[in-house]
């Protein structure tokens, strides 16, 4: 199902085209093209093993691909490090925390990008992560070291951390994905604050029903191939039937809709 266009267009955060990702010889994503407006928040799912993760990875310029990626007009491979890091952030799947530092200096890491040669960090950067800290309720944890922390809590505080880094375009792979419901319709309402106006974000999720409630545009991705790219309101049982070879029924409820596998 192709996206149907409505309303004046919007400036384009992401512009893949044709995209490819390789393991080696092994062609894990086929020729992808999908395009983020600002404004946006774009939730790709699918069956575990589908390239979701690998695509992402491509449009952080961090695998192999053939293809075009652009982000704000530029495509990626013509971007310094610093000025890409000023354009994305990406948050990985798996989160390594085998060093104790403290949360403040994760959150912190995040500012790095915006540094002067040779600069430390600023009151004004302290201040930042502090702020993004309480943005996704980890506020009082500034001091505590990040290897004593739950899963969520670390989810929580990387999360901080590409918030802080105040990019136009956020990569987020699975950010709900170690939270409570509480906390995972806390941060999507976190998300949704950060990309008004200028800003957007691409996000993994495994949850359908977060995705159809905060998402407004769905990538549903199978065997390395988006099948479906549209707003959340057209996705429909068949789709959701097809991609996961699983029956599913959806129907409103309250003003939203419930996804269920049968």
């Amino acid at each position: 199902m192709a996206l149907s266009k409505s309303g004046p267009a919007r400036p384009i955060i992401l512009d893949a085209t044709d995209v490819s990702v390789y393991y080696g010889e092994k062609e894990i994503v086929h020729n992808v093209s999908i395009e983020v407006q600002s404004g946006e928040l774009v939730a790709v799912i699918g069956p575990n093993g589908s390239g979701k993760s690998t695509m992402l990875k491509a449009f952080a310029r961090l695998a192999d691909k053939k293809g075009e990626v652009k982000v704000l007009g530029q495509p990626i491979e013509s971007l310094a490090r610093k000025m890409l890091a000023r354009s994305i952030a990406y948050m990985p799947q798996k989160l390594q925390v085998t060093t104790p530092f403290r949360v403040m200096d994760i959150v912190l890491l995040g500012r790095y990008p915006w540094l002067p040669f040779l600069g430390n960090y600023g009151v004004k950067d302290v201040e930042i992560a502090q702020r993004c800290l309480s943005e996704v309720g980890m506020e009082g944890f500034d001091e505590r070291l990040i290897t004593t922390l739950s899963g969520g809590e670390v989810q929580r505080v990387f999360l901080a951390q590409c918030l802080a880094q105040d990019t136009s375009f956020l990569l987020l792979d699975e950010p709900t994905s170690a939270l409570d419901p509480k906390h995972s319709v806390a941060i999507m309402k976190v998300l949704q604050r950060y990309i008004k106006g200028k800003k957007a974000a691409l996000c993994v999720m495994h949850d359908i029903n977060l995705a159809l409630r905060f998402a407004d545009k769905i990538a549903l991705m199978k065997e390395g191939v988006i099948h479906c790219f549209c707003s959340s309101k057209e996705i429909d049982a068949n789709i959701l039937s097809y991609v996961f070879d699983v029956p599913w029924h959806i129907e409103e409820w309250q003003g939203g809709r419930l996804a269920v596998p049968l």
